[in-house]
């Protein structure tokens, strides 16, 4: 049987967790006011990193990269404090700004490897992916030139155009070059203006070919043409726009092996929502970004990863096929190609369905292809897309202005009740959807200004934008220190809301995390209505009244 609240088990667990907080370190105690000198003061004078950058080594993450994030983190949000533009005391704040700097080297140390920190390392070299070219031959650059690959074009043997080979000998006007295929006995002799050097990757009727022609600004015979497709070298990446009508070409677009799996159900529910909008006469939905990776190399180092051999079911030809794997939209690639189907639209005319199947061949969609040189490197570029910080709904605003401010007090909050949240894992996703009362995370706080009407009031008000972040924490202050003076909220238990008092002032000091979207979290609205604002200290509105806490302002009315 559970544990009641207040029970001797739970009391226990209480004291075990202050013991753990009392045993972090001094925490400064930003107080988000105009004049700061206390606390610039403060930061001069700090010799511990893990005092300044608010670091709890039980609850931040114990792996170097994201202790890293933890401390960085902190530490933007002390120098967008202290630097010596944000107020007075210019002198003071180079000071400060500079020995946060000084400590950040020092918690550094702990993350870096010894000989990264001790000195200057070379980054590794980028692959280089030499573009296709025509072949310049000079006497200096034959040793080069040497088992170069290249590509044949423009020659009137139409069998021999978009053949590949290897140079095996060249002088001033013609080549001796091997096909693929070809011995070492069964050289071709080409002239050079015939040739065209490529990546030693680019093998006839790969990705790598389709991509590369899609991208090049002239066609085989020299006749310039409109690139459909941007290359960049460093990133490795082709980016543009396609149709999807792509889908049904000779290319094969096949979902990663280490991908999650496709769902019928997901692929369904798009598809209706496109059919019932076209059929209304509105636009398909915009299918966003597709991304795609061609494999250049199989696990023995041949070029067979960029193909596919197939063989026709109605003749037995055998047709090679570019492959590309996908790495995001494989839902997306799956609701195209069930609209491109006439037995889609259903309860149409037959007429109809083939109209609407052919309409939707013009889809219009993003796409981007990340080319790597294994299987496993294309799963390590899978892993890295899909780590990515899960959304949270709580986190978006309809109003850019909204979002800087509550982004700004936030920060503020963070600063000055640094326990009071829970460290964000972006990396794992091992958060928990709402952390449990009192802790917050930024879902919770920005519920909290949403439903106190505070970052309304804060955005209306006349102060300039670049003030309301702190305007609101102000009211934010107050708002704890009503909470903090008044009744455990709902049926939380006195014992446990009070266990955020601690003399030796150890505790988050933030009590703002007791509000939750539920029944306890509406009796603590119910009483804020019985604050007042007569300790306040901020600016009166324009109709003179203080826009804290009273329910005069109506500030937490419906």
């Amino acid at each position: 049987m559970a544990a009641k609240r207040g029970t001797p088990s739970e009391e226990a667990s209480l004291s075990s967790r202050r013991q753990c907080i009392n045993t972090e370190p001094l925490l400064l105690s930003w107080n988000a006011m105009t004049d700061n000198i206390d606390n610039l003061k403060a930061v001069v004078d700090a010799t511990s990193w893990e005092a300044l950058f608010q670091f709890n080594k039980e609850t931040a993450p114990q792996d170097p990269e994201g202790r890293e994030a933890a401390i960085r983190y902190k530490r933007n949000l002390l120098l967008k404090e202290a630097h010596p533009d944000k107020g007075p005391e210019k002198d003071l704040r180079h000071r400060a700004t500079t020995n946060i700097h000084r400590l950040f080297t020092e918690a550094a140390k702990t993350w870096m490897p010894t000989a990264v920190a001790s000195g200057p390392n070379t980054p590794p070299a980028l692959p280089e992916d030499a573009a296709p070219a025509m072949l310049h031959y000079s006497k200096a650059s034959t040793p080069a030139l040497i088992g170069r690959r290249v590509r044949l074009h423009s020659l009137s043997d139409i069998a021999l155009n978009g053949q590949y080979g290897e140079l095996r000998g060249v002088d001033s006007e013609r080549a001796a070059v091997q096909l693929d295929g070809d011995g070492p006995d069964q050289l071709k002799s080409i002239r050079n203006d015939k040739l065209k050097m490529v990546p030693a990757s680019f093998v006839r009727g790969g990705a790598l070919e389709l991509l590369d022609g899609l991208a090049a600004a002239t066609d085989d015979a020299g006749n310039a043409k409109t690139p459909e497709l941007i290359y960049s070298a460093p990133l490795r990446v082709y980016t543009g726009f396609a149709k999807a009508r792509v889908l049904k070409s000779d290319a094969k677009f096949e979902a990663m092996t280490a991908n999650r799996c496709v769902s019928s159900e997901v692929i369904a529910t798009r598809t209706a929502e496109n059919c019932r909008q076209r059929r209304a006469g509105s636009a398909y939905c915009d299918f966003g970004l597709i991304s795609l990776v061609v494999v250049q190399y199989s696990a023995d180092g041949g070029r067979e990863a960029q193909f596919r051999d197939i063989a026709d079911p109605a003749t037995g030809q055998i047709r090679r096929h570019p492959m590309f794997y996908v790495l995001d939209g494989q839902h997306r690639l799956s609701t195209m190609n069930a609209l491109m189907d006439p037995e889609t639209w259903v309860g149409l005319a037959a007429d109809m369905r083939r109209r609407f199947a052919e309409d939707a061949e013009q889809i219009d969609f993003q796409i981007s292809v990340k080319v790597v040189n294994s299987h496993m490197e294309a799963n390590r570029v899978l892993m890295q897309m899909q780590n990515c910080y899960v959304p949270d709904r709580r986190c978006f605003f309809s109003d850019d202005h909204e979002a800087n401010v509550a982004s700004g007090a936030l920060e503020l909050a963070k600063l000055a009740w640094p326990r009071a949240f829970v460290p964000l894992d972006v990396r794992g996703k091992a958060n928990k959807l709402v952390p449990d009362r009192p802790l917050l995370d930024d879902g919770c706080f920005f519920d909290f200004l949403r439903d106190t009407k505070l970052l309304q009031i804060a955005t209306s008000n006349n102060v300039s934008l670049c003030d309301k972040p702190r305007y609101l924490f102000e009211h934010l202050r107050l708002v704890n220190k009503a909470i903090c003076q008044g009744r455990a909220p709902g049926k939380l238990s006195q014992h446990e809301f009070k266990a955020l008092e601690d003399p030796r002032g150890k505790t988050s000091g933030c009590y703002l995390g007791y509000y939750r979207r539920d029944q306890n979290g509406a009796e603590l609205l119910k009483g804020l209505h019985e604050a007042t604002d007569e300790c306040s200290t901020l600016p009166a509105h324009d109709n003179g009244k203080r826009p804290i806490l009273p329910q005069k302002a109506a500030l937490f009315e419906d």
